[in-house]
């Protein structure tokens, strides 16, 4: 009857350690389920952050390039666009005269980032004005 007795104590305390065993368990894979997240969210924001860097380049790097767009015309009013490169980056400047006015459309690329901006001018005597300066859609 002892032996019988050994038995079903024995058998309580295992229960009691399966049910630690078993909490440890779902306690440990829910901290690696958040570290995962939380690495994931990490990489995702780094990932949106270079995005927002190379673009930002590559405004920047249009920018230049209309204003040297805008220079040409101020040295000779029938310039007709072109391309221009620095480096790797590359603009493609595309120029329609209609009288005095002109409309580029300047697209820019940088480590495939492209901006595109239209810019609208008046040349007048060597004088260039800008009446609109627009980023457009790709």
């Amino acid at each position: 009857m002892t032996n019988f007795k050994f038995q079903i104590s024995n058998f309580k305390l295992n229960r009691r350690g399966m049910a630690a065993l078993l909490t440890v368990i779902i306690v440990s894979a829910s901290a690696l389920v958040i570290a995962f997240s939380a690495s994931m969210l990490g990489i995702g924001e780094m990932d949106m952050g270079y995005t927002a860097q190379k673009g930002q380049q590559s405004m920047s790097f249009t920018n230049g390039c209309v204003e040297e767009s805008l220079r040409q015309l101020q040295l000779n009013s029938n310039w007709g666009g072109g391309t221009l490169s620095f480096g790797d980056d590359s603009c493609i400047i595309g120029v329609v005269a209609d009288g005095n006015k002109r409309n580029l459309e300047v697209i820019g690329t940088t480590d495939n980032f492209t901006k595109k901006l239209q810019v609208l001018s008046v040349v007048d005597n060597g004088n260039v004005s800008v009446t609109s300066w627009q980023e457009l859609e790709n």
